[in-house]
């Protein structure tokens, strides 16, 4: 719905953004957010500490999906669907690190450090943008670290969805991610959506603008495999954090 007062505040977000207010008042103040000087916002870097972490541990049996690329007025696109099988329980914004691509943002999630701290502990397990394979390869391993520093012990599962085929096996194989007490799933069908809007052309005939988008992210997550697993959760009396790792504009 266009007239959703969350989706106007996106649309007055983009407005800033084109008119170059947002973009100043980063410039302004990222420098001391990163050197965590002064108030700052939960950033990718500390998400985990911050959020996941302590929702773990008051909640019991917890789910964080994260979905790449996913925009905040897809959320509100697709959160009727989801409402009557979970109560929501709070909505609320963190800030993507910059550059916001998946390489740097997600990468910092999982490990909760800046892209130059992973390169200097890890080097082993970060590639630069000029430097060849794939960029997020040790997302798992580094959470895993990031747990354990905190003396974290739950049972952990780790998935990562990027074909439809994935996502149905995950389903055959259920089981595991219930008994788990913190699942992570990472899901990257939106973000490949994302990109065909500018490289196929059947898509960006069927996402001519931002409402079209939505309408066929909505469309999408009704009959997909990540709705089925959702629900599968619910029953399962899983608490489930929905987050994205960065966004997108045209």
């Amino acid at each position: 719905d266009s007239t959703d007062e969350g989706i106007r505040d996106v649309l007055a977000l983009q407005k800033n953004e084109a008119n170059g207010e947002f973009g100043k008042f980063i410039r302004r103040n990222y420098l001391d957010w990163v050197n965590g000087r002064g108030e700052r916002p939960v950033m990718s870097h500390t998400l985990m500490k911050s959020r996941i972490f302590p929702t773990v541990e008051s909640s019991g049996k917890t789910t964080l999906l994260l979905i790449d690329n996913f925009r905040y007025d897809q959320w509100r696109s697709i959160w009727p669907l989801l409402h009557g099988i979970y109560d929501l329980s709070s909505e609320d914004f963190y800030c993507s690190i910059l550059p916001t691509a998946t390489q740097y943002a997600r990468n910092a999630i999982f490990a909760g450090l800046m892209p130059l701290a992973i390169d200097k502990i890890m080097p082993a397990k970060w590639l630069n943008d000029n430097e060849e394979g794939g960029k997020n390869m040790y997302e798992e391993d580094f959470l895993r670290r990031q747990m354990a520093q905190g003396g974290r012990t739950w049972r952990t599962t780790f998935d990562k969805l990027v074909k439809p085929e994935a996502g149905r096996k995950l389903i055959d194989n259920s089981r595991r991610v219930l008994d788990a007490d913190f699942s992570v799933i990472v899901y990257n069908f939106l973000d490949i959506l994302s990109h065909a809007r500018t490289e196929t052309e059947i898509i960006r005939e069927l996402t001519e603008d931002e409402a079209a988008f939505r309408s066929l992210t909505s469309s999408w997550f009704e009959h997909s495999e990540l709705f089925t697993l959702l629900r599968m959760l619910a029953e399962n009396g899983n608490t489930v954090i929905i987050t994205s790792d960065h966004g997108t504009i045209r």
